[in-house]
């Protein structure tokens, strides 16, 4: 019996560059959040559904989905209360020890309530609406130039680029941008036993439009991110975790003009669980809390990454 657990226990901690060994779950965790990179010739494909509650009062653009869970609904002043649910597949694949490639396609669902409010704040109008539809995929490249040693820690840099896949300008309900984006990032974890302390700093540049019918050229604000949070092993097979996320969007541009209300600020506090299901599958688990007025006011992820 104490051969059988030591061998399950050798399978389930592996040995960082920095010599200091790490939990199955814990970084199962990490690699979901990007701050480790998968081993070369390894593959993750990881389905994931995600659903957020957002009710917002504000002026917006049609059609702009700057990101994952906000919309830019119709010009007017609305209060729109909607919920949306993302079936994303994410495809991971380690090029060499420190060079990895991934993509993600989602898929999107989006169901929302439209209530229309004059100047004196009285609702007027009611509209439900529905729809569904490919949302837009996502290609990035991840490279690892820094290795955990001393008080250095784990640093990943990545680029990606977001394609405009989804339907935007002219549907009701939008599902991309419309606007390609090119994302840089800059990824750090550190071991502080047992937890690992990881953290993020990205920049989006979203490009401009001329070619949409009926609104003139359209730049989408650029957004600055980062988070920083905290994955606890509570076993081998078992982790939590913690994390504060901030991203800025800039007003969008149109036709030389800014748009009014359209800058954005959007914090949530997230906290979620990684259970190492056996050597090739694991179960992530997490709840978002939105901070800012335009947060999603509630996000439910679950995961099911599986490795070859």
């Amino acid at each position: 019996k104490k051969e059988n657990s030591d061998n399950e226990k050798s399978a389930a901690v592996e040995t960082t560059a920095g010599g200091a060994p790490r939990p199955e779950a814990v970084e199962r965790t990490l690699q979901q959040r990007g701050s480790m990179l998968l081993g070369k010739g390894k593959w993750v494909i990881d389905p994931t559904t995600s659903w957020a509650h957002f009710s917002s009062n504000k002026i917006n653009l049609q059609g702009v989905v700057i990101l994952d869970v906000f919309t830019i609904g119709l010009i007017g002043a609305q209060e729109i209360n909607r919920d949306i649910f993302v079936q994303s597949l994410g495809i991971k694949y380690g090029l060499l020890n420190n060079l990895q490639a991934e993509m993600k396609i989602p898929f999107r669902s989006q169901y929302e309530r439209v209530t229309s409010i004059n100047a004196s704040n009285v609702p007027t109008d009611e509209i439900t609406r529905s729809s569904a539809g490919l949302g837009d995929i996502d290609l990035s490249m991840s490279r690892q130039i820094g290795w955990e040693e001393g008080w250095k820690p784990d640093l990943i840099a990545a680029v990606g680029f977001k394609t405009r896949t989804g339907d935007s300008y002219g549907h009701d309900i939008a599902f991309g941008s419309g606007h390609y984006g090119l994302r840089t990032a800059l990824i750090a974890s550190k071991s502080s036993d047992p937890a690992v302390i990881f953290g993020s700093l990205s920049y989006t540049h979203n490009f401009e439009r001329t070619d949409i019918e009926g609104l003139g050229d359209i730049k989408p604000g650029d957004v600055v991110g980062y988070s920083i949070g905290t994955a606890i092993a509570l076993s081998y097979q078992t982790a939590i975790n913690f994390s504060f996320d901030n991203s800025v969007v800039m007003k969008t541009v149109r036709n030389g003009v800014n748009v009014l209300d359209s800058f954005v600020n959007t914090a949530n506090f997230r906290t979620g669980l990684n259970w190492a299901i056996d050597e090739r599958k694991s179960v992530n688990v997490s709840v978002s809390l939105g901070l800012t007025k335009d947060s999603p006011d509630v996000t439910v992820d679950v995961g099911v990454p599986i490795s070859f």
